[in-house]
């Protein structure tokens, strides 16, 4: 592109910052959990101390671990920066405590920080002890879980860590991505033919025939950002 490594590196923060900011609330069965990463002050010169690559002696819930309030229903997802340190009921209400609808059942772990936002906020509660992985009605939070690796892939070994300065905006393009631009492109099939059966006076025909499992036709999507 011509242009200086700094330069590209703002671009990317200019970009990852200017991702709409999506209104919504969660409704129905909502997964939660919290996610930890290593406190990160990557890029800063004459640190008085520094971590060496391939580990950490900062283990543990600490001082040294950022975390990272993630939620989601069928529809949305949210992930927000909340603490550097243990996370506490208000930790979570300052991070997400108004994406809730009443009618809301929140599935969690048995972490009693859970449990207490849950209780203030009016929220069903159904709560599992980590090792047991599921409530005994089934409810997991394998969807949080399953994004929590991808993320840490991407930001650990992707990108060789990232500091905790630019953190909230690399989680927001992860949530955005996989929710958004997948709900998207999954669905643009749809709405070509919509589009032409609507807006022209040709034919739809000779559909595409690749599927996804996890596609969700969602009609707030469509009206956002298709081209109809």
């Amino acid at each position: 592109m011509d242009i200086s490594i700094p330069t590209s590196f703002d671009w990317r923060h200019k970009i990852l910052l200017s991702l709409p900011k999506e209104k919504f609330k969660f409704s129905g069965k909502t997964q939660m959990d919290d996610l930890w990463f290593l406190y990160s002050q990557k890029g800063r010169n004459g640190l008085k101390y520094a971590r060496k690559r391939g580990g950490s002696s900062r283990k543990g819930d600490n001082g040294f671990q950022v975390k990272i309030i993630a939620a989601s229903d069928k529809h949305h997802i949210e992930m927000k920066l909340a603490k550097i340190d243990r996370i506490s009921k208000n930790d979570i209400i300052c991070a997400v405590g108004d994406k809730f609808k009443k009618d809301t059942k929140l599935v969690t772990d048995a972490h009693h920080s859970f449990s207490s936002f849950a209780k203030v906020a009016g929220l069903e509660h159904v709560c599992f002890t980590s090792k047991n992985h599921k409530a005994v009605t089934g409810e997991n939070v394998q969807y949080i879980n399953n994004m929590a690796e991808r993320l840490k892939t991407l930001i650990n070994k992707g990108m060789r860590g990232a500091s905790t300065k630019y953190l909230q905006a690399y989680v927001s393009y992860f949530a955005y991505k996989n929710k958004k631009v997948r709900d998207v492109f999954t669905n643009i099939e749809k709405m070509y033919a919509k589009f032409i059966e609507n807006k022209s006076v040709r034919t739809y025909r000779c559909p595409t025939k690749r599927n996804w499992k996890s596609q969700n036709w969602n009609g707030v999507v469509v009206e956002q950002y298709s081209f109809l």
